[in-house]
């Protein structure tokens, strides 16, 4: 999504849909312990998919609720890669993290 400025319009509103549902943002623990070994979990991934889609998109209740999900994402993440993330994985989750707590801080 960062680089990819052709997706717009319905496109983007697809995957607005989808991160509507957090059930689709959320990794089981498995993954996020796999993909953390490499270097980042999925749930980060999700969270900022998150932010990504609520600085595209002009909607400001998606918006807010893109905000709400990521934020949830990074927090639960957050809090799982410290457990058991490596170096790499825990630097990436607190930097979504950061990134979505300054969005919060500009939609209040």
């Amino acid at each position: 999504l960062r680089d990819r400025e052709e997706i717009e319009g319905a496109v983007l509103e697809d995957y607005v849909e989808w991160a509507e549902e957090l059930d689709n943002l959320t990794f089981s623990e498995a993954i996020n312990a796999r993909t953390s070994e490499m270097g980042r979990s999925g749930n980060s991934l999700a969270a900022e998919i998150c932010c990504l889609l609520a600085q595209r998109i002009n909607n400001d209740a998606e918006q807010k609720m893109l905000i709400a999900h990521g934020k949830k994402v990074a927090c639960d993440d957050v809090e799982f890669v410290e457990e058991r993330g490596g170096a790499l994985a825990k630097q990436y989750s607190h930097s979504i993290q950061a990134s979505i707590e300054r969005m919060c801080d500009k939609a209040v």
